[in-house]
């Protein structure tokens, strides 16, 4: 896969790598809110998180990783301003995608809309990835 420059590539672990999704037209939401909407120290630690993801496997810690609905999971992180960002993920083989971060309200459940805007993601890269597999496969 294409790693559109510096990116997706968070950590390549382990046991598996963590990246950002990456859209047809080369943005990457989750990238994106990652640099631009939390502070270098938030950062720090929500990537000490993907870190141990791709190392270890898993995070068996649900304050810190959790299963959410369908194929998506979510980093979860509490940053310095008290706000609830989250990541939602999905793994593909020995890869976890990263779709988007957003910040959660404090109900207890996510607004549909991350869901949908996670499915967007997901379906895109699915789609973007096979297109570069048939045209990898057709160029030997």
């Amino acid at each position: 896969m294409a790693t559109h420059g510096e990116f997706p590539l968070i950590w390549n672990g382990l046991r598996c790598s963590v990246e950002f999704a990456v859209l047809d037209d080369e943005s990457s939401p989750a990238r994106d809110f990652f640099r631009d909407e939390l502070s270098a120290a938030d950062r720090r630690k929500l990537r000490a998180y993907m870190e141990h993801l791709a190392d270890n496997g898993e995070i068996s810690n649900q304050k810190k990783f959790k299963h959410e609905r369908g194929p998506f999971f979510a980093f979860k992180h509490k940053t310095e301003s008290k706000q609830l960002a989250r990541f939602p993920c999905f793994q593909l083989g020995r890869r976890w995608i990263v779709t988007h971060g957003f910040f959660k309200g404090a109900q207890s459940e996510w607004d549909e809309s991350e869901f949908t805007k996670a499915t967007e993601i997901r379906n895109e890269q699915l789609l973007r990835e096979k297109r570069e597999q048939k045209n990898d496969s057709n160029n030997p």
